[in-house]
């Protein structure tokens, strides 16, 4: 006795998301600790279906809360059109606030484990980014440090 699986239309997705920017939308976003316990904020995106190098593809982001690293999630937020003046003291963050909202990632690429693996590098709001992919070949000017190994959720 087998497991029956129909693979028809299933494309191959282990390819990394080439470099560039993309119109998206949050799929998901939850709060979560790392391996060392230092707390999270998980970011999925579902690249838009139409788009033709990368529709339908996910991509993830994990922003650290920890007091360092803050401005980075509070970029987050803003990008998807929460008020920065809002952000300036204690805040509750409702994930369904934020679900289905429109924004455009920067993605990049980074070495994991010998595979060369997409990654979130920023993202920006909806109309945003345009001028970037034409001033710079698809490449963001943009650079965010990579989440810290040791707020990164797996090992």
């Amino acid at each position: 006795m087998g497991i029956h699986v129909d693979f028809t239309g299933v494309q191959d997705q282990a390819e990394a998301i080439p470099k560039g920017t993309y119109p998206a939308t949050v799929f998901d976003m939850s709060a979560d600790t790392s391996k060392n316990g230092n707390p999270i904020v998980r970011w999925e995106f579902k690249i838009d279906d139409d788009h033709p190098v990368a529709g339908n593809r996910h991509a993830w982001l994990i922003n650290s809360m920890q007091p360092q690293a803050l401005w980075a999630l509070k970029r987050t937020l803003v990008a998807l059109g929460a008020n920065p003046g809002d952000l300036d003291s204690k805040v509750d963050i409702t994930p369904e606030d934020y679900l289905g909202l429109p924004c455009r990632l920067v993605i990049g690429h980074e070495m994991y484990e010998g595979v060369i693996r997409s990654r979130v590098v920023r993202v920006l709001p909806a109309g945003a980014g345009q001028e970037s992919e034409d001033s710079f070949g698809g490449a963001a000017p943009f650079s965010e440090p990579a989440a810290h190994p040791s707020d990164l959720p797996f090992e």
